[in-house]
């Protein structure tokens, strides 16, 4: 019968060869660039949006959508009781 290895068995045998092959400084510091690094998305979205107007994104997502509404059609809240 085939014994079906478990993922915990791959990696250990995987951190194994590696500690083997590169040693463990060299082990840990590969395992740590295959982990993903957290992402600054309020930068990434200034470097991606920088040179559009909140009109033109706002135009783009409606395009995308369908919805093909413009800003000015869209109805106004409405005011509330205590507004006078």
């Amino acid at each position: 019968m085939t014994r079906i290895a478990k993922d915990a068995d791959i990696a250990t045998q995987g951190i194994e060869a590696l500690a083997r092959s590169l040693g463990p400084a060299r082990t840990h510091r590969f395992l740590t660039l295959l982990r993903p690094r957290p992402t600054n998305y309020v930068r990434v979205s200034r470097q991606i949006y920088s040179k559009q107007s909140v009109d033109e994104i706002f135009a783009r997502s409606l395009k995308r959508t369908g919805s093909g509404e413009d800003r000015s059609s869209r109805a106004q809240p409405a005011s509330h009781p205590s507004d006078g």
